[in-house]
């Protein structure tokens, strides 16, 4: 019977140990979910960029101009560290947005928040490295107009 009982813990420590390689430690998941909440957080700041710009035919001078009680959007801050993202406009359709990044990003792991995994030679990539990250999006006329309704 006491045989019985080391094997057993032997199988069970010999589990958690899989699990911990299978998918990181938990400080791993942590640091993981703050690199994807940032992607969510950059991809939603973009799409405001891209609506700005459609509405305005210029590109806000800084993040705060996106926020707006009529949208409802308020400007994310990151996750980890409650610091604003960086944003610099880069010409009348050009701009970058920053974040610090705990992890690489695993090639072809890194979705939209969509769901959807972007082709590398898209604007949708957000691969990244650990630590500073920017990623550079030119909006064009043509694709990134939203129509105006007309009344």
């Amino acid at each position: 019977m006491k045989w019985f009982g080391w094997v057993a813990s032997a199988l069970v420590l010999a589990a958690v140990v899989a699990a911990f390689l299978a998918v990181g430690s938990p400080a791993h998941q942590r640091a993981l979910g703050f690199d994807q909440q940032r992607i969510t957080d950059l991809s939603a700041i973009q799409s405001q960029i891209r609506s700005y710009w459609s509405q305005t035919d210029q590109l806000p001078a800084a993040l705060g101009d996106l926020s707006s009680a009529v949208s409802g959007f308020s400007v994310p801050k990151d996750p980890q560290t409650g610091a604003d993202y960086e944003y610099a406009a880069a010409g009348d359709n050009s701009f970058q947005l920053c974040a610090d990044f705990n992890l690489a990003s695993q090639k072809n792991r890194v979705s939209s928040p969509s769901g959807f995994y972007p082709d590398p030679s898209s604007e949708e990539n957000w691969q990244h490295g650990p630590g500073r990250a920017c990623f550079s999006r030119t909006l064009n006329a043509t694709v990134d107009k939203i129509p105006q309704p007309v009344y």
